[in-house]
């Protein structure tokens, strides 16, 4: 059954243009296109699109404003078309509820045409089988729940030291939304945490600056060398190198390092979280969100059978179960939880 698509932009050039990308190669239909958000609106309820490709600059409501708008009661899988724009722009598309950003080519060059189109469709490919979700009411509390029993009886676990001294968190497809809603949750002297989202370069830095006026803690991008300090957070760089955590002199610190994509990724969770295991073991704690892949998987289980403490998002609160599932099923996971209750026993380390 094909994609059913929605296209949501004011130049009719860029419709048209769209429409045809779009519908290439057979497996994408385009059941609407609409100049503006209010019209859109409606044709969302009576088109039930799989998916959105959303322009990022229309008045009088710009995109950005139009996807927190629908998110928030008829989240919808979406992709955010836009022309050359800030990292801002896509990392603030990525935390309202974006699986992804492609960039328009300038002037719809001829030249860019053909790479642009190959990641337009596979972009609405990937957005077409993640569900993206409402945001969590805050007024209800959610009951303590119950830890989830994993399949791996077999794997030795060594039991649990104290509160951890540094958290790990790793996520990929509808991360970026995920972050937003439950680092603000952390208090401004909460250990150190380090987070693999797979993000490409450029987007890493203007995430991390997006988050911190919304965190108690400090958010930066990763650097090579940093020291690790309560009331940190540091986000992997995007792009060519992989994020481990070291010990220097007594101090955990970041290290930088080249090498071949792990799980598929660079930089892999899969990565970080063996160094951490290696480095922090015990006295560390480590979260695995919403994802496609199982970048994570093995990282997990490693950290686990070094005794310590690992969270697995749960199904119904994920927008892609694939990287927390696999960790469950192989034994990574000491539990599975809702997003919104994973910070709290993050903190705690069990």
């Amino acid at each position: 059954m094909a994609i059913r698509a929605l296209i949501v932009d004011d130049s009719a050039v860029a419709r048209k243009i769209l429409a045809e990308v779009l519908q290439a190669d057979g497996d994408i239909e385009v059941v609407a296109a609409s100049s503006s958000p209010g019209h859109a609106k409606a044709r969302m309820a009576q088109c039930q699109p799989d998916v959105i490709a959303l322009d990022a600059m229309m008045e009088p409501i710009d995109g950005l404003t139009f996807l927190r708008m629908y998110m928030a009661t008829t989240p919808i899988p979406t992709v955010l078309v836009s022309a050359a724009g800030s990292g801002a722009t896509r990392a603030a598309a990525l935390c309202a509820g974006a699986q992804s950003v492609v960039e328009k080519p300038s002037g719809w060059d001829p030249a860019s045409m053909d790479s642009f189109a190959r990641e337009l469709r596979a972009s609405i490919r990937r957005a077409a089988r993640t569900r993206p979700r409402r945001p969590a009411p805050k007024a209800a509390p959610t009951p303590t729940p119950t830890p989830t029993p994993t399949p791996a009886a077999n794997v030795p676990i060594t039991p649990r030291g104290p509160r951890p001294t540094v958290i790990a968190i790793g996520t990929s497809t509808g991360g970026a939304a995920a972050l937003a809603q439950i680092l603000p949750r952390f208090p401004a002297d909460a250990p150190p945490i380090v987070i693999v989202d797979h993000m490409p370069a450029g987007y890493t830095k203007e995430f991390a600056a997006s988050l911190d006026p919304t965190c108690s803690m400090t958010v930066l991008e990763a650097s090579h060398g940093q020291e690790l300090k309560a009331g940190l957070i540091l986000v992997a760089p995007g792009g060519d190198l992989h994020t481990e955590v070291v010990r220097r002199s007594g101090k955990l610190t970041i290290r930088l390092v080249d090498g071949p994509p792990v799980s598929g990724h660079r930089p892999s969770v899969d990565v970080l979280l063996r160094s951490v295991a290696r480095e922090a073991g015990k006295s560390a704690a480590a979260g695995l969100l919403t994802g496609m892949g199982r970048d994570g998987a093995e990282g997990m289980l490693a950290l686990r059978r070094a005794g310590g403490f690992t969270i697995a998002q749960n199904e119904a609160t994920s927008v892609v179960y694939g990287m927390p599932k696999a960790a469950s099923e192989l034994g990574g996971a000491t539990m599975e939880l809702a997003l919104d209750d994973i910070p709290r026993r993050l903190l705690l380390g069990g």
